[in-house]
């Protein structure tokens, strides 16, 4: 776990950053006019916190050393065996030219 995994996990409120993003719109949404200010302030400090916590999660994603994958070598067949009719494979070829 990296340092902003650690920070992020110290905070006391653990209800998701984009519930509480998509609660502070819906409150702006049904908000009085008179409310309105408050209400984006509100919203303001929703989007920073799920900013914030998306940037924290990239930050550790790209600082996590990464596998380069790895190449298979395939063995090489040959393509001339794999046209040809094998008989021996086909028993009702055989029945349709038993006379």
């Amino acid at each position: 776990m990296g340092i902003a995994t650690e920070l992020l996990a110290l905070r006391r409120n653990h209800f998701s950053s984009i519930a509480s993003l998509y609660a502070a719109l819906e409150r702006l949404d049904e908000a009085p006019p008179d409310k309105l200010p408050a209400r984006m302030f509100k919203l303001d400090e929703a989007a920073d916190l799920a900013l914030t916590n998306i940037a924290a999660y990239a930050a550790e994603a790209l600082a996590e050393p990464q596998l380069a994958p790895r190449r298979t070598r395939r063995t090489p067949t040959s393509r001339r065996n794999s046209h040809r009719f094998d008989s021996a494979h086909s028993p009702q070829q055989r029945r349709l030219f038993i006379t």
